[in-house]
């Protein structure tokens, strides 16, 4: 472990509950009770939402109560017709991985999977919450200890743990953003994906920032979320869609001649034989 980089750490860690930025486009107002400077700032979840959290949605109709739903599923009646597929293993409203509209026994305090996008909005607008923009996810991971915190996140392991047993720390006291379950952001990427933070228990190592695609009514086994209240305003074009890269279509292209290939060949000539005629300055 790069010893300076956990002094760094630690020292952010420190900051928690006083100000700890000034940039208003950022907030820094992350872990919970932290103060800030701005006129609005972001408290993010210090830790994934449980299966035992998402019970008190279920016990409180979330599945049934339709303003938790519209505009996330369509408007009118046309939520209960697309909301009819999110149900667990016995066929009743909940997560895919739930049976009879409960978590399995001992699994409680671990994050809740096996939900879509839309379901993840739907719960944090029952407790008057949001999910993070990609901004506001990747601000508070701490790519920048990413050597100090990688090591301790459940990446790479046998399966989702208990939130808070890793260890997993970031420098605004937000826990398991690397590893454990990726996170959905609010983000859209595309014309039918929506973003995620981070990866899950299945790794890789590698490509921890959030803005991975994935389709929003998918309902993977490794995908859970974390939830943000923003106090005041926020820039509403940080919930802007990414746009999704041009695929370059080939068909009907013409290809080059032969002279013009010959030119661009010779660009990557390479001579195994010849010294390289290297020089150590």
């Amino acid at each position: 472990m790069d010893s300076r980089g956990g002094a760094e750490l630690a020292k952010h860690q420190d900051r928690i509950g006083r100000t700890i930025g000034k940039d208003a486009a950022d907030g820094c107002s992350w872990g919970g009770t932290l103060e800030s400077s701005g006129a609005w700032r972001p408290r993010l979840d210090r830790h994934e939402v449980t299966n035992r959290d998402f019970k008190r949605f279920l016990d409180r109709g979330g599945y049934e109560t339709e303003w938790l739903w519209d505009g996330v599923l369509g408007f009118g009646s046309a939520w209960q017709s697309r909301i009819a597929g999110f149900v667990d293993q016995t066929g009743k409203p909940g997560p895919r991985n739930w049976q009879n509209g409960n978590y399995p026994a001992g699994m409680g305090d671990l994050p809740v999977t096996g939900i879509c996008w839309a379901e993840a909005v739907a719960y944090a607008r029952l407790f008057e919450k949001r999910l993070p923009t990609i901004r506001h996810w990747n601000h508070a991971c701490g790519h920048e200890f990413t050597a100090v915190i990688l090591p301790k996140s459940n990446i790479d392991g046998q399966g989702l743990v208990r939130v808070g047993k890793t260890g997993s720390v970031g420098p605004y006291g937000t826990h398991d953003m690397l590893g454990n379950a990726s996170e959905w952001c609010f983000n859209s990427y595309g014309d039918h994906d929506r973003t995620i933070g981070g990866r899950s228990f299945r790794g890789p190592s590698y490509g921890t920032r959030a803005g991975t695609p994935l389709e929003a009514t998918l309902r993977e086994p490794f995908v859970g979320f974390r939830c943000v209240k923003y106090i005041g305003t926020i820039d509403p074009t940080l919930y802007a869609g990414l746009a999704r890269g041009t695929t370059v279509k080939f068909d009907g292209r013409q290809p080059v001649s032969d002279r013009e290939f010959e030119i661009i060949r010779r660009l990557y000539d390479y001579n195994e034989h010849k010294p390289l005629d290297e020089r150590f300055e």
